[in-house]
């Protein structure tokens, strides 16, 4: 038994020290640096996998034609190569590696551990030759004896004659010419000789290096960035000029401590870049930041200018580049991980300036320039040549990004076969874009009230006024290709008075302000003919009173007679109540006339204006609308219409409203469970930019998609159903054809635009006016919901599209209730009768009651007064003896005039 444990002891043992010896994952290309240089000569991949450098040489073209000018050089199998190196400058093709010897234990220190290599092609070029007689291998080791470094940077002066490496421990040059290497110790340049140097660049005089120094044991932060500005050259060890360190009070970085940060882990990567304005671009990933710095002109001041962060995560500025030497274009990697270091997106920004404020002009991948499918969404690297953009995934895939001329943009898809590197094409612009630089963007949306058909790739053209002429337009549509049909309209609300009665009485004694009012009012026309009279009892009185002729008497005789023969309310005993009957015939015609009008008047659907009443709208309906639910179960006429309604075979129909998209490029299918199913469309039409398609619908409640498989523009989108009309009896299925436009001033349709359509039942019931059976129709309404901020995309929002088709999803589904719309007659032709009578009694008995308080009243009352100022005034004028005598005369007159009175 204790053989048996000395034996797992040993062999724990043993594990334990091959634990200690240095082999990394040669699969890993996120390790230990960065695995491709490149510039306007070549561009190189180290692949430790198979011991290899991968060389791509100038000029670069496309797929077609990138083998007849690669190379593939190995090296020794026991060598790992952290990084690669070149000029930016150089003419010469060669490149500088930097590594380490594996299998030897990584703490022990070792001579010739650490090695510094250029290869140089000495070929012609395009005609590439791969033998080793046509390139010079050279390696240096450092013959000092140090142990396993985890942090190895290297960088090229500008022409590549010359590399420049540094670790914690020590630093050097490399010369081609002469083949030199010099060494020097690490605690000898830097200020800070725990800082472990994590990227570095170099320009002709100067350098800036990035990395990480230790705080010490009793700080939280156990590691924080550091900025060098220093100066190196051949026969001389840095010498550091300026320090930049970033004051974390205050921001969310805060609450990090790097821990971990002195032993290689790829979270803690950094990448710095110069160009020849004396500018240094840093992006450091775990603070999510990238920095912009200036060199004073004497090389002794490291002045920060700029800096931007996406905010709390990880990622930002994994790798930076300068797309310009001598300007201000920048490439950031902006990946985005979680702070345990799990991937999430991968993005490069390209900025024209680089601001504390400034926002990317381009973002790749994105509509135009998709990811190649030969390569993993997740990206570790970029570097520029610097007009052409390179950059890397992690299982070393390398695409470049050419740079194409103006109306053109460098397309991204790649070959159908696994190409590395893989090259973009340059392509014309698509319709509604343009581009009119020489660059590695993707084509620019024509402005708002512009367009670009595809006759010019290089800008757009003005729109006509009053068009439909979005962002991105091909061409500028009529607006009347957006307008909306809609069949609902807003159910009548019954009027105030729903009574016969009121409504009688308001119009027969109203008068309104306006002259039809005034005409049509049977009040007024009888005050009118009450003023005839008038004049007849004043004619009348002149006659009995002026006139003493024999026939003024008989004339006034023969009136009075002829008046109490028409007299309706004093039943013919007086010939005042004759003239005043006129007004009451008047009015009661008038009353009848309305009555009879108004009683046509229905259904409202179907008549005109009502011309007879002061309110033209005045009709003799009444309505009520209501919700029903749709599971409760309908009977009769109901059930019928509602089952038609449910009949109607719906034709979907959707424009495509100013895009270059035609029915080659539409695909249409319906959702079934989880599983979308391919869908024909029944009619496909594309004219003047607008795409028609219409599919039948094999049911209701279904979910459409109509997927545009292309990058073309969508400026705006209209949709509706149709469907035809039917009848059955006294019920009608009405004719559907609604159609509803969506579109925003100043922005496209978006890549995924999802529109639900919520349809309802609307019955409509008329009742019959002189029977029990009534009509019945029957119409699908609809409402739509759409996220307008989901669904169109301004300029900046098309920068971070990435979709290279459109998917336009319309789930279509029937409310769990129905309208009902009932509409009923206020009058029947019975009721119509019955009240009119019984207004006209009540018109006769309100005038014989007005006649009757006349005579009980006024008219004594008028003796009296009459009679009083009578008396008094001949008490006045006439002596005291006589006036008895008078008096007496005058009472037998007045009983001798009543009398007569009474007679006549």
């Amino acid at each position: 038994m204790w053989l048996r444990y000395s034996l797992l002891l040993l062999l724990a043992l043993v594990s334990s020290v091959q634990a200690q010896n240095f082999n990394p994952d040669t699969d890993d290309f996120d390790l230990y640096g960065a695995k491709v240089a490149a510039n306007e000569v070549l561009i190189v991949e180290v692949q430790n996998t198979y011991n290899e450098f991968w060389i791509q040489f100038a000029p670069y073209y496309n797929n077609a034609t990138q083998f007849e000018q690669s190379c593939v050089v190995e090296f020794d199998a026991s060598q790992y190569v952290y990084t690669v190196t070149v000029g930016r400058n150089q003419t010469a093709a060669q490149f500088f590696f930097i590594g380490e010897t594996t299998d030897i234990d990584q703490n022990d220190p070792v001579e010739n551990r650490t090695f510094v290599g250029t290869f140089t092609y000495h070929g012609s070029i395009p005609d590439i030759d791969c033998r080793a007689s046509e390139y010079e291998y050279n390696i240096q080791y450092i013959p000092t004896a140090y142990p396993h470094q985890d942090y190895l940077t290297l960088t090229a002066d500008v022409t590549g004659s010359t590399a420049f490496c540094f670790s914690n421990l020590f630093s050097c040059t490399f010369n081609t010419s002469p083949n030199s290497l010099n060494v020097w110790p690490g605690n000898i340049s830097w200020p800070n000789t725990t800082f472990m140097p994590h990227a570095v660049d170099y320009h002709q005089s100067y350098g800036v290096i990035v990395g990480f120094v230790d705080n010490g044991r009793n700080s939280r932060v156990k590691f924080k960035p550091i900025v060098y500005l220093f100066a190196v050259n051949i026969s001389a060890a840095p010498s550091v000029s300026a320090v930049w360190q970033y004051s974390v009070n205050g921001t969310w970085q805060s609450g990090q401590t790097n821990v971990g940060a002195d032993v290689f882990a790829a979270k803690y990567s950094m990448s710095v870049k110069l160009n020849d304005a004396r500018q240094v671009l840093v992006g450091i990933q775990s603070m999510n930041t990238v920095f912009l710095f200036s060199v004073s002109s004497s090389l002794t001041t490291l002045t920060q200018i700029a800096s931007q962060d996406t905010g709390k995560s990880w990622g930002f500025g994994k790798e930076v580049a300068w797309l310009d030497y001598s300007g201000s274009s920048v490439a950031i990697l902006a990946n985005v991980y979680s702070f345990s270091y799990t991937w999430s997106s991968s993005r490069i920004f390209v900025y024209d300036s680089f601001t504390n404020a400034s926002s990317p002009v381009a973002i790749f991948p994105n509509s135009q320039q998709a990811l190649s499918e030969n390569m993993s969404p997740t990206l570790l690297n970029v570097v520029s040549t610097p007009v052409n953009l390179a950059f890397v995934d992690i299982y070393g895939n390398i695409f470049v990004i050419l740079s194409s001329p103006a109306g053109t943009y460098p397309s991204t898809t790649g070959s159908d076969e696994q190409s590395n590197p893989a090259f973009s094409t340059a392509t014309p612009c698509i319709v509604g874009t343009y581009k009119n630089v020489s660059n590695i963007h993707p084509c620019s949306l024509c402005p708002t009230a512009t367009k670009n058909p595809g006759n010019s790739s290089t800008s757009c053209s003005s729109c006509a006024a009053n068009t439909f002429c979005p962002l991105g337009s091909s061409s500028d549509i009529d607006l009347s290709s957006l307008n909306a049909v809609i069949q609902a309209l807003a159910y009548p609300e019954s009027p105030e008075m729903t009574g016969f009665d009121d409504i009688l009485l308001v119009n027969v004694f109203g008068i309104g302000t306006t002259a039809h009012c005034v005409v049509v009012s049977p009040l007024f026309w009888a005050i009118i003919v009450a003023i005839l009279a008038l004049i007849v009892m004043i004619t009348i009185a002149l006659l009995k009173f002026k006139v003493k002729h024999p026939r003024g008497e008989r004339a006034r005789e023969t009136i009075i007679m002829i008046l109490k023969q028409t007299d309706l309310i004093g039943e013919g005993e007086l010939w005042i109540g004759g003239l005043v009957s006129f007004s009451v015939i008047v009015l009661l015609s008038f009353s009848y006339s309305f009555a009879g009008n108004f009683y046509k008047q229905y259904p409202a659907e179907s008549v005109g204006a009502s011309d007879f009443a002061c309110d033209t709208t005045l009709r003799n309906a009444q309505f009520a609308s209501s919700l029903q639910p749709i599971a409760i179960p309908l009977t009769g006429d109901d059930l019928d219409m509602a089952q038609m309604l449910n009949n109607q075979v719906f034709t979907l129909n959707v424009d495509f409203i100013n895009t270059a998209f035609t029915c080659e490029n539409i695909i249409v299918a319906d959702l079934r469970g989880t599983v979308w199913n391919s869908l024909k469309y029944a009619s496909c039409n594309y004219s003047n930019y607008i795409l028609s398609v219409g599919v039948t619908l094999p049911y209701k409640g279904i979910t459409i998609r109509f997927t545009l498989s292309d990058i073309y523009l969508i400026g705006g989108l209209r949709l509706g159903l149709t469907g035809s009309s039917a009848k059955d009896g006294h019920k009608t299925l009405q004719q559907l054809g609604f159609y509803q436009s969506f579109n925003n001033t100043g922005q496209l349709l978006s890549r995924n635009v999802d529109v639900t359509m919520q349809i309802s039942k609307v019955i409509n019931k008329t009742s019959a006016l002189a029977s029990d059976d009534g009509d019945l129709s029957g119409l699908w309404i609809p409402s739509f919901i759409i996220n307008a901020y989901e669904s169109f995309f301004s300029e900046t929002e098309y920068l971070y599209a990435t979709d290279t088709q459109t998917n336009v999803t319309i789930a279509i589904s029937e409310t769990e209730y129905f309208i009902l719309n009932e509409q009923k007659p206020i009058a029947k032709q019975t009721e119509v009768i019955f009240h009119t009578l019984l207004f006209s009694t009540l018109i006769l008995g309100l005038f014989a009651l007005l006649f009757l308080l006349f005579k009980l009243v006024f008219i004594p009352l008028f003796e009296f007064v009459v009679r009083t100022v009578y008396e008094r005034r001949l008490k006045m004028n006439i002596p005291a003896a006589d006036y008895e005598e008078t008096a007496a005369v005058s009472n037998y007159d007045k009983r001798k005039n009543h009398m007569d009175i009474e007679m006549s």
